[in-house]
């Protein structure tokens, strides 16, 4: 024994066989495959050499997929979908119509001489709404509106009809849009803001529908909203939710370019446009509305 220590033999190794031998079997794993290979060091015994390597090679061998094993398996749980919860529920957006049947807006400024009025009128935006919540289970999300938007204004005085201006009732506005709204579903309440496509514009007296006066959709510019509102939820199927909507909004950049609202203008006393055209900075029609409507959204489960 004491002359195995002093030469460094380990006990019980035949003689010339160190542990060094043995131990120096390594167990490498190429990066970024799932691959072992057994690197065995030659010694002076080519026969045990041959044994040791076969038996310490299927030792390592089964450790080496032991680790491969642990490797997948806690890969795996990292790569798992973010969708999928503790408790095994999957995650789902949910995507589906929405329509708004019942609205009102109004010019929240007016030049000198002029009076606004709220106006009302059907189906103010109708369109498809997407909302995906931030996590499973999680009562907050964003939410994605595609669609068309109107608003609108009454206004007096009007003087587009054969040159002659009434004070009898209000001309009316109304403008439509294609919008793309993103919000922020926070419990239910909606808050986001509308990036509006100018589409069409017209201005008529009720009394005198038919001559209508056609805006020139160049004088009008890309109209951004801010919304807050909410989605009520009040009846849930396997297929979907259907929520009852309220929404309000203001137009925080107006509708028109610069000094192209032709209702923009001071007037006098009798209606006439009090200053000239040409050197007077005219106001902007900057509308604030609500509305009232219904969506069906269906629930895509990942």
């Amino acid at each position: 024994m004491l002359s195995q220590l002093s030469t460094g033999q380990e006990p019980g190794l035949a003689r010339g066989v160190t542990a060094r031998a043995v131990t120096d079997v390594n167990c490498r794993k190429f990066a970024g495959h799932g691959s072992y290979k057994l690197v065995t060091v030659p010694t002076s015994w080519p026969l045990f050499n041959k044994i040791a390597g076969v038996s310490m090679r299927g030792t390592f061998a089964v450790v080496c997929v032991f680790m491969a094993a642990l490797g997948m398996s806690a890969q795996t749980d990292m790569t798992a979908p973010p969708s999928m919860s503790m408790d095994g529920q999957a995650y789902k957006i949910q995507i589906g119509p929405s329509l708004a049947f019942f609205g009102g807006a109004m010019n929240t400024i007016s030049a000198e001489g002029r009076k606004t009025r709220p106006d009302f009128f059907a189906l103010p935006a109708y369109g498809i709404a997407v909302y995906a919540p931030f996590g499973t289970g999680v009562k907050m999300g964003g939410r994605l509106d595609l669609g068309i938007i109107s608003t609108g204004t009454r206004t007096r005085p009007y003087e587009f009809f054969d040159g002659n201006t009434s004070w009898e009732g209000y001309i009316r506005e109304r403008y439509q849009y294609f919008t793309i709204a993103p919000s922020i579903n926070l419990a239910g309440v909606n808050l986001g803001a509308g990036f509006n496509i100018p589409m069409s514009g017209q201005m008529w007296h009720p009394d005198r529908s038919s001559e209508a006066f056609d805006v020139d959709r160049s004088t009008m510019k890309l109209a951004i909203d801010v919304r807050l509102g909410t989605m009520i939820e009040v009846y849930s199927h396997s297929l979907g939710t259907l929520y009852v909507e309220l929404q309000a909004k203001y137009y925080v950049t107006g509708l028109y370019n610069d000094d192209k609202y032709t209702m923009g203008n001071t007037v006098n006393q009798r209606g006439d446009p009090s200053q000239d055209f040409r050197t007077y900075d005219m106001l902007d029609n900057v509308p604030a509305g609500a509305q009232l409507g219904v969506s069906y959204l269906f629930d895509l489960t990942f």
